[in-house]
């Protein structure tokens, strides 16, 4: 009696947990639809509630409540029958149901499993025919449902139970021998029914990784062991690791900083950059990746002096560049001379400095009553030559007493040269004018008298 109690608290106990799982189960996806009172006495302590899975685009019948359902026949048919019972995959029986309604799912051939909750629900006769031997029915082996699975279908049912050490809470089903799962690498099986792991594991098969080196863009990895069966990773001693651990990250090989150089005129320069020896690619003084550092010559040439004939030379590559410069000569040091002036050329023809001479004279002999003395006079331009000194007079003063400058020199008469010069100029002059003179006038006689002979003939 106590052992009977004990059960129907446990019992009470599971309906509650149940009815609070079916309530969390019931998505989004599953909408209520129609609900019926299968109560056999008709009170709606038994209902019957269809649902619709969306997702899966089938229904799920569920008979919930408190008490007995209501038998059904070919003139009494279940009320799900008639527009539901080939759409129906799911039928759920409340654990506080204490029977199955007989003639409740005939026809129902899409019935593909079987949910009864109750430990002591009443299965009528007619189930095994009008449910197909094919069905999975899930319910506590120490159940009348599981006494039906076991004999009637063959065992094709799936626990129920809420284990706890292989042992059920509900109906008190022990769980001796464990089936299914698989070991692993590390650990043992897991039982498919109670859930609880039993042998031993398999244990470790590691196969030898040899070290892959990193490149630019892509991570290496360390030389290492790696177990196919469960994806463990160990160290080459065989020390259980993580793979990040193993991993040689991706990196460039900068070397040294390449420092900046200016353009000039002719020449590239670069800014401050790196360069990978891996992938050669080039990288500025932060490593940020960039096309390239080269810095275009500049082609502005600087410097040097334009001439009237020469253009600039660029102080930094020798080259000319530009144009000309009319207004800017390079006179030459020597200087060229005539016998009066003296001037600098230009390689373009222009003259500098054109000016007259101006000597220096240096006395080379002095005059005597027997020779000649002889003066040289020379101009800083390079130009000289010799003056001849005439020979002393009796009782004449000396040479350094006549006068030096030749343009001031006087004859006999004591007038100067140059007056003479001017007078006979003059005279010359006025000779020629009256020759021309009287030409003229002898020309327009001789024009007139032939006029005269023209006409008289």
């Amino acid at each position: 009696m106590r052992n009977k109690t004990i059960r129907k608290c446990a019992v009470f106990v599971f309906s509650l947990l149940l009815v609070a799982v079916l309530s969390v189960c019931v998505s989004a996806n599953e909408q209520k639809g129609a609900e019926w009172d299968v109560s056999a006495d008709g009170s709606g302590r038994v209902k019957a509630t269809l649902y619709f899975n969306e997702a899966e685009d089938s229904y799920k019948l569920v008979i919930s409540g408190n008490g007995k359902m209501k038998d059904f026949s070919e003139l009494d048919p279940a009320p799900w029958l008639k527009a539901y019972a080939i759409d129906i995959i799911t039928v759920e029986i409340g654990a506080d149901v204490e029977n199955i309604g007989a003639h409740s799912f005939v026809d129902c051939s899409s019935v593909a499993q079987f949910i009864i909750n109750g430990l002591y629900t009443k299965i009528p006769m007619s189930f095994e025919e009008e449910v197909s031997h094919s069905v999975v029915i899930i319910c506590h082996p120490n159940s009348s449902a599981g006494v039906l699975a076991e004999e009637c279908y063959n065992g094709l049912y799936k626990y129920l139970c809420i284990f706890r050490d292989s042992t059920c809470t509900v109906c008190s089903y022990v769980c001796s021998e464990h089936i299914g799962g698989a070991p692993t690498c590390e650990q043992p099986a897991v039982c498919d029914i109670c859930g609880v792991g039993y042998g031993t594991s398999k244990g470790h098969n590691p196969r030898y990784v040899s070290n892959e080196p990193a490149t630019c863009t892509l991570d290496g990895i360390m030389e290492h062991k790696y177990c196919d069966d469960c994806g463990a990773y160990f160290d080459k001693d065989g020390v259980k690791t993580d793979k990040q651990a193993l991993i040689i990250s991706a990196s460039h090989s900068y070397g040294n900083l390449i420092p900046p150089s200016a353009p000039t005129c002719v020449n590239s320069g670069n800014e401050a950059y790196y360069v990978c020896s891996s992938c050669n690619k080039y990288f500025d003084g932060q490593k940020r990746e960039i096309a390239t550092p080269i810095l275009p010559a500049t082609e502005q040439h600087s410097g040097g002096n334009a001439t009237c004939s020469n253009r600039a030379v660029c102080e930094t590559c020798n080259m000319e560049y530009g144009d000309t410069d009319p207004t800017s000569h390079t006179f030459s040091d020597k200087y060229t001379y005539g016998t009066e002036k003296h001037w600098r050329y230009c390689t373009c023809g222009e003259r500098a400095d054109y000016r007259d001479h101006v000597f220096n004279e240096d006395i080379l002999s002095e005059p005597t009553e027997d020779e000649e003395g002889r003066t040289k006079m020379s101009c800083d331009c390079g130009y000289s030559y010799i003056e001849i000194i005439p020979k002393l007079q009796p009782d004449e003063p000396p040479s350094d007493s006549i006068p030096q400058d030749s343009e001031n020199r006087e004859d006999s008469t004591g007038i100067p040269i140059w007056v003479i010069c001017l007078i006979s100029i003059g005279m010359a002059v006025t000779v020629i004018a009256i020759a021309l003179l009287i030409k003229k006038k002898w020309l327009n006689k001789h024009r007139i008298l032939n006029e005269n002979v023209q006409k008289e003939e």
